[in-house]
């Protein structure tokens, strides 16, 4: 059940759901072969009452352990209780493809799954977030995560059709203090987004002649742009901050 919807209304209909579960035998049983059975041994202590609020809080952050907790229930004589479980288990509907670049983003309700984790972001600006986009067709799609971060709190640059040195001199400056990231770095996380073409785990950055594989003065390596927000790049400004870097973008090797 890790989609923050179907989590929502399971939260809410949450109590009245387990006063029709029963903790009998054969139930308890199940659930010794489910993925959370190591929860078990803490909960042996606990009243009925207690013992299910944290089997049906913790045994059901993940879709798969949700399922095998309503095989579980099926099994010990439980099966409404089961179909009802598979009810707040269903997808949501996948929204609607939209041109709109604004799209309206909402606090989240609830953690995408049991692996999700919570950072501090108390900051305002929540941080800097930079945004290259080297290919013109999908402009409007680096547009449209500006406005994302923007909406996320972020101090938001949109950098469209950079060449590899620029998007190098851009980042350097970032990683460095310089330019107009000079100063303290004011916020609790930076993301670094690049959306275009890639190879043999670089970015291509834009070239008025593109060529096939790529010239050499055009690509930059992933590996480059880490080490330089890294310790090893001595990028104080962002120590124990949170660093997020996104790539979208090919990254396999060219084969003649």
């Amino acid at each position: 059940m890790d989609q923050e919807g179907p989590r929502a209304i399971f939260n809410e209909k949450f109590h009245e759901f387990i006063k029709g579960v029963q903790l009998n035998d054969q139930f308890m049983d199940q659930l010794k072969e489910h993925p959370c059975k190591y929860l078990l041994q803490s909960i042996e202590n606990f009243d009925d009452v207690a013992k299910k609020c944290r089997i049906f809080s913790e045994f059901t952050l993940v879709r798969d352990n949700t399922e095998q907790l309503a095989v579980a229930l099926e099994l010990s004589g439980q099966k409404q209780a089961a179909d009802q479980l598979r009810l707040f288990n269903l997808s949501e509907r996948p929204w609607p493809y939209s041109h709109n670049i604004n799209l309206t983003v909402v606090p989240a309700r609830a953690l995408r799954s049991d692996t999700s984790k919570q950072c501090k972001m108390e900051t305002k600006p929540r941080g800097v977030a930079l945004v290259f986009v080297t290919i013109p067709e999908l402009y409007n799609e680096a547009e449209r995560f500006r406005s994302i971060y923007e909406q996320l709190e972020f101090t938001a640059y949109l950098h469209q059709g950079f060449s590899r040195d620029e998007i190098f001199a851009e980042l350097t400056d970032m990683a460095q203090s310089k330019g107009k990231y000079a100063g303290k770095y004011k916020g609790d996380a930076f993301i670094m987004m690049f959306i275009g073409h890639g190879f043999n785990e670089s970015i291509i950055g834009w070239s008025a002649q593109p060529q096939w594989p790529p010239a050499d003065d055009t690509v930059l390596p992933i590996r480059d742009i880490m080490t330089m927000f890294s310790e090893t790049g001595k990028c104080r400004a962002l120590r124990e901050k949170i660093k997020i870097f996104i790539f979208n973008c090919c990254r396999e090797t060219f084969v003649t």
